[in-house]
């Protein structure tokens, strides 16, 4: 079993590395990035869910839809209005540039 886990930490944990590397990068890099996590959570509850017979499986689950769900929000949320208003900033710089 141990070899397993060496073997699963050493093909997930290079990816992985390089993903958490372009987090803090602007633009739409750093956003899928950060989404990473959140929705390796919920695709792990759709093909490996808590076992139906266990007394805690249900509120696992939600607590993981709600927390990844929750997770999606906040770092979608915040890069919207930063995109918009790149854009915008973008969009007058070239008009004045022109009017040159």
């Amino acid at each position: 079993m141990v070899h397993f886990w060496l073997a699963a930490s050493v093909v997930c944990g290079l990816p992985l590395g390089a993903v958490g590397a372009t987090i803090r990068r602007p633009a739409p890099v750093g956003v899928l990035a950060a989404l990473v996590v959140p929705l390796g959570a919920a695709v792990n509850m759709v093909v490996l869910p808590p076992p139906s017979e266990s007394a805690v499986a249900g509120p696992v689950r939600l607590t993981v839809w709600v927390a990844a769900s929750a997770a999606v929000v906040l770092i979608v949320a915040p890069a919207i209005p930063a995109r918009q208003r790149g854009h915008r900033e973008s969009g007058v710089a070239t008009e004045a540039l022109a009017d040159r």
